[in-house]
Order: structure tokens, then C-alpha cells, then sequence
């Protein structure tokens, strides 16, 4: 093992530390947030994994490109899969946003009169 071929993988480590930082980081500050918004654990739940699907797509997308393999073929399949989902879907993603939204906006209490 030369230096030349130890390199990409201790920077490949160095992204996946960093991946690990910023779930662990925005995970912390969504809790913050949630906790001064007095938003349900649900509500809290969906932003945390919304914000880690996210976060690790872009580290298999940084990862990937760092190791120089092609990464549309990630983006095309992953474009795919959500449209397939969309359609597929389109009504149970409405009704659940729009649950979502009442949860979030609260515009009623229930036994208060």
C-alpha cells in the first residue's frame, strides 16, 4: 500500500465522517426546534428522516463521484423511483400532507369549547 492509494480512502472516510456529523447535527437542531414549536414526536420523526434520506443521498452522490464513478445513473434511478411513487400514490401523498398540515398548524384543540 503506497500513500498514492491510501489517500481516496482516508478521504472517503473523511466524507463519511462527515455525514455522520451533519445527520447527528441536524438531527439535534430539529429536536431544538420541535421542542420550541411544541410540535408532536410524529411531526418530529418525519422531519428527521426527510433530513436523513437527504443527507445520505448526498453522501452516496459525494462518495461516489470522489471514487470516480458515474453518478447519474443514482440520479436517474432515484428520479424514477420518486416519480413512480408520486403517481402511484398522488392521493395517499395528499392526504398526508395534508394531515401533516393540521397536525403542524394545530387549528383546533380538542376538548376546549
Amino acid at each position: 500500500m503506497t500513500v498514492e492509494n491510501l489517500l481516496p480512502i482516508i478521504i472517503g472516510l473523511v466524507i463519511i465522517a462527515v455525514i455522520l456529523v451533519a445527520d447527528r447535527m441536524i438531527r439535534r437542531a430539529i429536536a431544538r426546534y420541535s421542542k420550541r414549536l411544541k410540535l408532536d414526536p410524529h411531526v418530529e420523526n418525519i422531519f428527521k428522516l426527510t433530513a436523513r434520506i437527504i443527507i445520505v443521498a448526498v453522501g452516496v452522490i459525494a462518495l461516489l463521484s470522489h471514487f470516480g464513478m458515474r453518478t447519474d445513473w443514482f440520479i436517474g434511478i432515484s428520479a424514477l423511483t420518486g416519480a413512480a411513487i408520486g403517481f402511484a400514490s398522488a392521493q395517499t401523498v395528499g392526504n398526508f400532507l395534508a394531515g401533516l398540515y393540521i397536525m403542524i398548524s394545530r387549528p383546533f384543540m380538542v376538548g376546549i369549547m
